[in-house]
Order: structure tokens, then sequence, then C-alpha cells
């Protein structure tokens, strides 16, 4: 499994903005999106592009380049490496709280805040051992861009969850051969344990899908 990493840096003065992403996009497409971005905003952006076995690998390679100026296009300030394959698959892991109404009924609004920032805190500690990386989606929403290993551990990390914090947690997986794809099957995943839930059955805790 090959993935692709690329990270997004502001050149403004006093600012810089960091995204990763996992992608199924060669040079010219990130050519492209500069072009864009360049048209729509006051801004100039740096991106750094790399490549791996693991999502945290291809976040290495990334690093690399940006950090001894890997030049892939000068005029588009574009860094890092390809290796020119397409033939590679994302893995997203969607988590979220299960039944975070009833948490709601004994705990305060911060307290809830800090529950769901220790499991971040433990969940980033968790799949990065693993060569996953994981995001804040906002509300209980929690995203890995996931390894083989990382895919099939994470019954294991939703047991410790379950057994140290008393919280239940639902995972939807989705494969694609990009981004966008493999987000929208973890999302549908994910749809597709609450609509067990609400039909009063039993509910999995992991459900995935693929394309």
């Amino acid at each position: 499994m090959n993935f692709k990493c690329c990270k997004h840096h502001s050149t403004k003065k006093y600012k810089n903005y960091f995204l990763k992403r996992i992608v199924g996009l060669e040079l010219e497409d990130h050519i492209q999106i500069q072009k864009s971005l360049e048209k729509l905003f006051d801004i100039r952006m740096t991106i750094s592009i790399g490549y791996g076995e693991s999502p945290f690998e291809a976040n290495l390679k990334a690093y690399d380049g940006k950090k001894n100026k890997t030049i892939l296009n000068k005029e588009h300030n574009i860094f890092g490496f390809v290796n020119g394959k397409s033939d590679f698959k994302v893995s997203i892991m969607h988590l979220d709280i299960d039944d975070l109404t009833s948490t709601r009924k004994t705990n305060s609004p911060y307290e809830i805040s800090s529950i769901i920032f220790e499991i971040l805190s433990k969940m980033s500690k968790f799949f990065l051992e693993r060569n996953s990386l994981t995001f804040f989606m906002g509300g209980d929403n929690f995203m890995v861009i996931a390894s083989d290993d990382a895919k099939n551990s994470v019954q294991n990390f939703i047991d410790m969850i379950k057994n140290d914090n008393k919280i239940s947690l639902n995972c939807g997986i989705g494969n694609g051969v990009t981004s966008r794809e493999a987000v929208k099957l973890a999302t549908k995943s994910l749809d597709t344990i609450r609509e067990i839930r609400d039909s009063g059955k039993a509910k999995p805790e992991i459900y995935e899908l693929s394309c």
C-alpha cells in the first residue's frame, strides 16, 4: 500500500498554517491547486509532497522535502518527492462517541470537552505508534488516516477507551483510491452504525466499506 501526503504552508510573514492530507493527486494537480489559490486569495502557499508505505512515513517524506528544499516546481513553491505510482489505496477511520447525549446528562459541557480531548490525546498516541495520523474534526468526531496495522488494532483501542474512560466509541472505516472516496465511505460506515443502533438492533462497533 502506498500513501501520499502533502503539507501546505502560508508564506505570509508571522503566519504559518499547516495542513496534512493523504491524497490521490500528482504534481500537476498540485500546480493547479496553487494556481487556483493564488487567484482566489491574497496568499502564497508552499506545498511539500511525500509518499511512503504508511501515512506517517509519507508525512516524514513531505517534511524532509521541505526541510532540505527538494524542489519539484519552483514557480509554484512545490517541494518534496513523487514516485509516479497511482496504484495505491487510502484508508480512513471516522470515530465518534456513542450516544453522547446520555453523557450530557451527567457531565457539564466543560467536562465533556475535557473527556473528548483526553480521548484525542490517547488516540493520537495509540495510532501514531502504528504509523497513522489522527485529526480532531470537531464535536465528538475524530478521523484517522490509517495504516493496515491501525485498522487491525482499532478494536483494541475501542476496548481500551471503554475500560479506562467508560466511553463507547463507534468506528466507520472507508477504503478508496482517493482521500475523498475514503472519507465518504468512512462517514457512510459510521452512519450505518448509527442507523443500526437507532433501529433497536445490536449495533457493531466497527463497520467497513470499500470501493
